[in-house]
């Protein structure tokens, strides 16, 4: 699936059969899943964030890990398809809720922000704007310590080069 064919360096056939597979199952479109992908890990299932170990295709924290039945070290440690399954677990209770590359990319970076206005500010009980924020630099344009909806969705089209754009609906902006 061209533009995304120069990231997925092992398994590609069976890798992109996964990708249409979970899309299908959760009724979005393939090129909104391996978009996150691109974002949070270029496609690499052995990406790993330095700062908090985030793992895998959409970086999963060791919390997330855990409640799907998995490690970190785990996630690591396995292929690009083999992954494509705690992909799923996760996407799935959100199925039918999902209706835009960015719905997507919200349940992936802060799942409470899901269908909020673009003026809502990205925080919850026990994590506040400004951590959010100071966590997430790249995605508060205006540098006031806290990340809106709309500031996320603003930040997310300008990490994308312009061969991936294209692919994903900007609608929502």
């Amino acid at each position: 699936m061209q533009p995304f064919d120069k990231y997925v360096t092992s398994n590609k056939k069976e890798f992109f059969e996964g990708i249409n597979v979970i899309a299908g199952a959760l009724q979005v479109k393939p090129e909104w899943l391996l978009t996150v992908m691109y974002l949070e890990s270029r496609i690499n299932p052995a990406a790993q964030n330095p700062y908090n170990k985030a793992t895998g295709l959409i970086q999963f924290i060791n919390s997330t890990a855990k409640s799907l039945g998995t490690s970190l070290a785990e996630l690591k440690a396995m292929s690009n398809v083999d992954q494509l399954d705690y992909v799923y677990k996760y996407y799935k209770p959100y199925k039918g809720r999902i209706k835009s590359f960015i719905d997507l990319y919200m349940i992936t970076f802060f799942p409470v922000a899901l269908g909020k206005p673009d003026n809502w500010v990205i925080e919850a009980k026990g994590i506040s704007a400004k951590a959010v924020a100071d966590g997430n630099k790249g995605y508060d344009l205006n540098k006031d310590s806290q990340i809106t909806i709309g500031e996320f969705k603003q930040a997310v089209f300008k990490r994308l080069p312009a061969d991936i754009i294209g692919l994903v609906e900007k609608k929502n902006l």
